[in-house]
């Protein structure tokens, strides 16, 4: 079974064998260091301890030579050795020292020395001493020098030779461990060299093994820029054989994505195409083609401005200009006009992208041109309305008048009953035709504004009054607060808000109950809040409660149905002031309708 290792345990392992193989030489290097030094250490001592036993014996000698000496000699000799006999104790004294730091046979043996040594120090002062009492009995120290003479051989022969033999197989120990000590340098410095050879081959091996590995990744990522086939995967376990996987993983995945883009870009019905920092096309879709009229081949290297008006050159300029600025926007759109073959418009919406590493505009480009022509079509068909609906249903309204007034005869019961039916019928189908052109009006962007400064309190006025008939008629009550704010508004615009909402609430609120209008300022703007005591909205549709035809549950519920456009008219009337309006439930009970307008500085 082959064994797989990872760049990082390759490393590991071609670091970590010569570290552990050079402690080991050092430890075999230390060992053999500290025998040499143990072996000098003991030939040190045995050369010092050889030493002292020599300047015993010489001392020995000389106090020998003192007490054979005549008084005249004697007096001669003693002059500049005075004091022998302490110098003969401090020589057994530093022996009886090394002594100690010696094996316990020699220990022995110096302490016999010492201890002779002593006693034939002891005989010697006694025939010093019988010379200078008793010069004329040589006889008597004849027999002391013979004493002495023995015990004298003695101590010269005790240990001596021991001495010397130590010292001699100590001295050729020292010779042999230090021969060994320098094989085994040289051998160890033989073994590393030979250890850092065999590393440095080892490392050259690993890294141009890597290098053609890592060479052919990238080798890889070359050919898929290119486009061409890869090289076959890496068979080895390591991290460059993982990393080739994964590269070849991606490269499948972006393979696989770049297929999937160009199909979405080949069928996308939105003109997709890319743009040189020159504006000039460098790539088109085909919905590009069928959108312009032109082949590919006719775009390619043409400036996008070719293609729109005169008059929108400069605006499509500007509009690639700061998408390239540092600061400017990545990702925008814009509406233009564009010119297809033979001159025909075609009406777009325009997103670009700008890459400043490709210096590449990406463009994709949204014919609404079916969307404009419908917006065309709604407003004439506002404008037809506007004139062929508004006016029969304003000539009707007046011929149900007239009836009603008698001025085309009297009518019976039954006939103003029903003349007071039609004219209540024509005159919501009057009111809903308006509501639905103003509504598109707003919408189409036909609606203007009489902005000026207008007092609130006048719009709360009007607004009340609108709505008081119909409040007296059901039996609620309109409480407006005075104020004098000033608001920057349409003044007929707003007071048709406010009438709407209170109409409104005063259509929920029941008998006997009150419509409180108020208002506040808080910063730019000013809040007016209109409440009422009625059931309130359900929680579900007060995000809806806003939208066209979208009425309360309630209010079918109790027979006060609408058209359902009145709450939509009044958010786009505050919207186009550029307020909000919303409506929340009071916890006291009841709805509280609040919208917002720009107050007057």
């Amino acid at each position: 079974m082959k064994l797989r290792l990872s760049l990082s345990q390759k490393v590991l392992i071609l670091v970590a064998v010569p570290i552990v193989v050079q402690w080991g030489l050092l430890f075999w290097l230390q060992r053999s260091e500290s025998e040499a030094d143990r072996v000098s250490d003991r030939a040190q001592h045995i050369s010092e301890l050889a030493s002292a036993l020599v300047r015993l014996r010489v001392d020995l000698l000389h106090v020998i030579m003192m007490a054979s000496a005549s008084k005249k000699e004697i007096g001669l000799f003693m002059a500049p050795h005075q004091g022998f006999g302490t110098v003969i104790e401090e020589d057994c004294a530093e022996l009886a020292r090394l002594a100690r730091e010696d094996t316990t046979d020699r220990r022995e043996a110096i302490d016999q020395l010492k201890k002779e040594t002593l006693e034939l120090l002891s005989e010697l002062l006694e025939i010093k001493k019988s010379a200078d009492e008793t010069p004329n009995d040589i006889d008597g120290r004849s027999l002391l020098w013979l004493s002495v003479r023995k015990d004298f051989s003695h101590v010269l022969s005790t240990e001596s030779s021991g001495f010397k033999l130590d010292a001699v197989a100590v001295a050729r120990e020292r010779q042999v461990l230090q021969a060994k000590f320098r094989r085994e340098q040289l051998w160890i410095t033989i073994f590393m060299a030979c250890m850092g050879a065999l590393t440095a081959v080892s490392a050259l091996y690993l890294s141009r093994t890597t290098a053609l590995r890592l060479g052919k990744v990238i080798d890889n990522a070359y050919r898929l820029v290119s486009g061409r086939p890869l090289n076959p995967m890496l068979s080895d376990g390591d991290d460059i054989a993982k990393l080739d996987k994964v590269f070849h993983e991606m490269a499948l995945t972006l393979r696989e994505a770049s297929r999937k883009e160009h199909a979405l870009v080949e069928n996308a019905r939105d003109a997709i195409c890319s743009l040189d920092g020159a504006l000039k096309f460098r790539a088109v879709n085909p919905a590009g083609e069928i959108l312009l009229r032109y082949p590919e081949k006719d775009l390619l290297g043409q400036s996008i401005t070719n293609f729109v008006p005169e008059a929108e050159a400069a605006k499509t300029r500007t509009f690639f200009e700061s998408l390239k600025a540092p600061d400017g926007t990545t990702n925008s759109a814009i509406e233009l006009q564009m010119q297809a073959l033979a001159g025909l418009p075609i009406y777009c919406l325009l997103s670009a992208h700008w890459s400043s590493e490709e210096e590449t505009f990406f463009v994709v480009v949204h014919d609404v041109t079916a969307s404009r022509q419908a917006e065309q079509l709604r407003q004439e068909v506002v404008v037809m309305v506007t004139h062929d609906l508004r006016t029969p249903l304003a000539t009707l309204q007046n011929i149900l008048r007239g009836v009603r007034a008698g001025t085309y005869g009297q009518l019976d019961a039954k006939g103003s009953e029903y003349i007071s039916v039609a004219k209540r019928n024509a005159e919501r189908m009057a009111n809903l035709v308006n509501d639905l052109l103003d509504i598109e009006k707003a919408k189409s962007g036909l609606m203007t504004l009489d902005r000026q400064e207008v007092p609130l309190n006048d719009c709360f006025t009007a607004a009340c009054e609108l709505a008081s008939g119909f409040a007296e008629e059901m039996h609620v009550k309109i409480q407006a607060s005075q104020t004098d704010l000033l608001v920057n508004a349409d003044q007929d615009r707003v007071t048709r808000v406010l009438a709407n909402l209170v109409s409104n609430s005063v259509k929920f609120s029941p008998p006997g109950g009150t419509v409180r209008v108020a208002a506040r300022r808080e910063g730019a703007f000013i809040y007016t809040a209109v409440d009422d005591q009625g059931p309130g909205i359900p929680a579900d549709q007060l995000q809806h409660i806003f939208e066209r035809f979208r009425q309360a549950e309630t209010s079918s519920k109790q027979g006060k149905g609408g058209s359902g456009l009145g709450l939509t008219i009044c958010q786009l009337i505050v919207e186009l002031h550029g307020g909000k309006i919303w409506a929340e439930n009071l916890p006291t009970g009841g709805s509280r309708f609040v919208f917002t307008l720009p107050a007057m500085d």
